[in-house]
């Protein structure tokens, strides 16, 4: 294969999977289909109420032992969490650092 098809070869592959990358299913390795959004044609009202409804099966899992909400620990591994707003809390502590990292950069 001469150099330019190689070229070519690598550029079709990086795009089709640019692409795809939003449907590209990591655990089963396969391009999922297209699939419609499940809240069009629904109300603002049908949205809360379906948003209400996520959250207190989630709680009821969480009660339940089944799952636990973790977060990444120092070691890159899952943590549990005391509490689920730990999460926010790491959010937060996130971005406030990656403004500090970017204001750093920024006086260089």
């Amino acid at each position: 294969m001469c150099q330019i098809c190689r070229i070519s070869y690598y550029c079709n592959l990086l795009h089709n999977f640019l692409v795809f990358y939003d449907r590209i299913n990591d655990v089963e390795g396969r391009i999922q289909p297209e699939r419609p959004n499940p809240c069009e044609g629904m109300t603002e009202e049908q949205k809360e109420d379906e948003a209400v409804r996520l959250v207190n099966a989630i709680d009821k899992l969480q009660r339940a032992g089944t799952i636990t909400p973790c977060g990444v620990g120092p070691d890159g591994k899952p943590r549990p969490l005391e509490h689920v707003t730990q999460l926010h809390e790491a959010l937060v502590n996130n971005l406030e650092r990656g403004r500090r990292n970017d204001s750093n950069s920024d006086s260089d």
